[in-house]
């Protein structure tokens, strides 16, 4: 399970394993050898993990099928806007904790491109 949310995870963000080993002074070889299986990360790596995508390592671990989307670094306005989005979106009253797990992959990447957008500004 490890190894498919890290690569489920990666790929939403549109990153490489080249490219996340570098976020995380790792190597690509150890990247690949999470999303194979072969090992899984250390505890600092779950950390820095979490903290580059913003999930939960109940998430990661696979305790949870719901990706809970961090936005805490987010000023007020923009989380404003994100709550106004999931409204929209989910037609629901309480926002606090939008599940996006019963969506489809393409549909959590617009999400996911949005709250990237975000971050990129804050």
């Amino acid at each position: 399970m490890v190894h498919e949310r890290i690569t489920q995870i990666r790929e939403l963000n549109r990153m490489t394993q080249a490219e996340l080993a570098k976020k995380l002074g790792i190597t690509k070889s150890n990247v690949n050898d999470w999303e194979v299986g072969a090992s899984i990360p250390s505890t600092q790596d779950f950390v820095a993990l979490t903290s580059l995508f913003k999930v939960s390592v109940d998430y990661i671990l696979g305790l949870e099928d719901n990706i809970r989307v961090r936005i805490d670094h987010l000023k007020e306005s923009e989380k404003e806007i994100i709550f106004d989005f999931t409204d929209y979106i989910f037609g629901q009253e309480d926002n606090a904790r939008v599940s996006i797990g019963h969506l489809e992959d393409d549909e959590k990447e617009i999400i996911f491109a949005l709250l990237r957008t975000f971050e990129k500004r804050g």
